[in-house]
């Protein structure tokens, strides 16, 4: 996890990597009314649901469900999972 967190900090870098690791996939759907703090790395797919909170220090994995008021921060939520809470 500290991994994550020292990627999305910027303090380490991959020379392999062919896209950012900090940013927002183009297809994940972000209500207009949940709040993104960065650094956060959010996947293809994902779903952030009204009034959630996220970031700093979160990395959202494709395809998962940040459901309508949850507060998410310095995790990493797994492909196709759901974070209520």
């Amino acid at each position: 996890r500290q991994g994550v967190f020292n990627l999305l900090a910027g303090d380490v870098r991959l020379p392999w990597a062919s896209a950012p690791i900090v940013g927002v996939d183009p297809s994940a759907r972000i209500d207009p009314t949940a709040e993104v703090i960065a650094p956060v790395r959010i996947g293809a797919g994902v779903h952030v649901g009204a009034g959630a909170r996220v970031g700093p220090f979160v990395q959202i994995d494709d395809g998962a469900i940040i459901a309508p008021g949850s507060l998410v921060e310095r995790a990493i939520v797994w492909s196709n999972a759901t974070a209520q809470g």
